[in-house]
């Protein structure tokens, strides 16, 4: 039975499939919030000053500081207090902080005094959550091959809202950080599952599509399925979606549809597909066929192809993630208003789906990956390397902002491209073990990324240094990559050999 012959037996995008994206799209929504809302706990720019001992005012306690080119009241010292007489011996802050804000704003940073000599507990804080997405990534690849797509996501997305719900009730400092493991832990459920689960309801044609909607009432991976031996549960799908099309059919299952429409079934052959390309959606005999072989992480490794393939992907999950939350949590730390810079890289990434969708469409996946992690790069090093005043005084604040937003939509670009083809060199057997792997590696940067942008308080442009030379090396890399454009998905444990000298054939 294939799969790509039977969504094509039963039409094109339907009710059925539109709800499916809607609902897995909200999955993924729900995720992005929990994930991109942390940048502010390590927040530095919040003003505050050591609260001065009774009797005793800030402007009294508080030494002149001139770092950046004009006196301001230094946030971390004092003059220190003897007996109730005032010294000229400095010390650090004695009696805790006080945060001057309109209004009585609060943050996690001023409710927990994550400032100072306590700035690199909120960098643990944010990696603790990404040291639970890492775990989580593992485990929920490995659940989702095992249990199927649908029951994870729906159990990961009742664990975010309960876990999501009380970090806001949570006012200790270490309560917090487990809160944030365990949400960081269930997080995978909805973000790669999900991805996984669209990618795979597609047709070859729309799967770039397919793509792009992601970004933006459920049933289980069709593949999956088949690839488990549960053929009849396939086929019952299959008949939901067509019956939702008004498509008729007649017999007792699919399969009877399929040979009365003149849409050929094949059986099991060495080869990936009978046509190079799946425009028009051909035949094909990547075929699902019921198995009761259990792969693991470590067939991965077990052929020279799917080594190198899996390496890159690791490489490219590493730098692409460094790049996003490093630009997430570096836009707090901008000149100008935190919120409008945050606000203002996220909104770069509005366009990205549909301009990935077309230069894909047009030019394929390694190239617009290579493109978008080469100008990255560029953007990181002039974000880090512009000073924010000229010799003359001219402000280039508004510049350096600007060219954060280009390096922030480039690693968003370079994000969804990199999630494509990565779903696309591995097969369906492995599909998920591999995006799960890739993530877990991933992660690993979003952990150490808090502490790599702090590194700017000793040398102002290091971070934005290290994360462009990242970029770099993985543009390189990413030529060892063979095109997935217009090939179908591989399927068996074999296809990505074929597919790698399907590459080489068309060189």
């Amino acid at each position: 039975m294939d799969v790509d012959i039977s969504l094509k037996a039963v039409g094109d995008f339907g009710r059925v499939q539109g709800i499916n994206f809607v609902l897995f799209g909200l999955c993924l929504t729900l995720a992005s919030i929990q994930s991109n809302s942390i940048a502010f706990t390590i927040d530095q720019s919040v003003e505050h000053y050591c609260k001065p001992p009774q009797g005793f005012s800030t402007n009294q306690t508080a030494p002149l500081s001139n770092d950046t080119g004009r006196d301001i009241f230094h946030s971390c010292r004092m003059y220190d207090v003897l007996n109730g007489t005032l010294t000229d011996n400095l010390t650090t802050c004695q009696d805790g902080f006080e945060y001057p804000s309109e209004q009585g704003a609060t943050s996690v940073v001023t409710d927990l005094n994550l400032v100072c000599d306590r700035s690199l507990l909120g960098g643990t804080l944010m990696s603790m959550h990404f040291v639970g997405f890492l775990v989580g990534c593992f485990l929920t690849g490995q659940a989702a091959d095992m249990f199927g797509r649908r029951t994870v996501c729906m159990g990961a997305s009742l664990l975010i809202s309960l876990l999501g719900t009380s970090i806001s009730f949570i006012w200790n400092l270490k309560l917090m950080m487990a809160a944030r493991f365990f949400l960081g832990l269930v997080l995978p459920g909805n973000t790669l599952v999900c991805y996984v689960r669209m990618v795979e309801m597609a047709l070859p044609r729309h799967r770039l599509l397919a793509n792009q909607i992601i970004q933006l009432f459920s049933y289980e991976s069709i593949r999956w399925l088949v690839q488990k031996g549960r053929v009849e549960k396939a086929v019952s799908i299959l008949q939901r979606v067509a019956k939702s099309k008004k498509i008729q059919y007649e017999g007792e299952s699919l399969m009877s549809r399929l040979s009365d429409i003149g849409v050929p079934t094949t059986e099991k052959t060495d080869g990936l597909a009978d046509t190079p390309s799946v425009e028009d959606d051909g035949p094909t005999n990547g075929g699902l066929y019921p198995i009761k072989r259990h792969y693991s992480f470590f067939h991965l490794f077990r052929t020279r192809i799917l080594i190198k393939y899996t390496l890159i992907m690791f490489l490219c999950w590493f730098v692409m993630n460094a790049l996003y939350f490093g630009f997430i949590v570096y836009s707090t730390s901008l000149a100008g208003n935190k919120y409008l810079n945050f606000f203002l890289l996220a909104l770069i990434e509005a366009p990205v789906s549909a301009i990935d969708f077309v230069l894909m469409k047009r030019f394929g996946r390694r190239r617009p990956l290579i493109f978008s992690f080469f100008a990255c790069a560029v953007a990181c090093y002039f974000t880090g390397f512009l000073p924010g005043k000229t010799a003359n005084g001219t402000e280039l604040t508004a510049l350096i902002v600007a060219m954060a937003m280009v390096g922030k939509y480039f690693s968003t670009a370079a994000y969804e491209v990199t999630m494509l083809i990565g779903a696309e060199v591995f097969p369906t057997v492995l599909r998920n073990i591999a995006t799960g792997s890739s993530a877990t590696v991933g992660k690993t940067s979003t952990i150490i990324a808090p502490f790599i942008v702090l590194l700017k308080d000793a040398v102002s442009f290091l971070p934005m240094t290290i994360f462009g030379t990242l970029s770099l090396v993985a543009a390189f890399c990413v030529c060892l990559l063979p095109e997935t454009r217009n090939r179908p998905l591989p399927e068996q444990f074999e296809d990505p050999t074929k597919l790698e000298r399907q590459q080489e054939d068309t060189i």
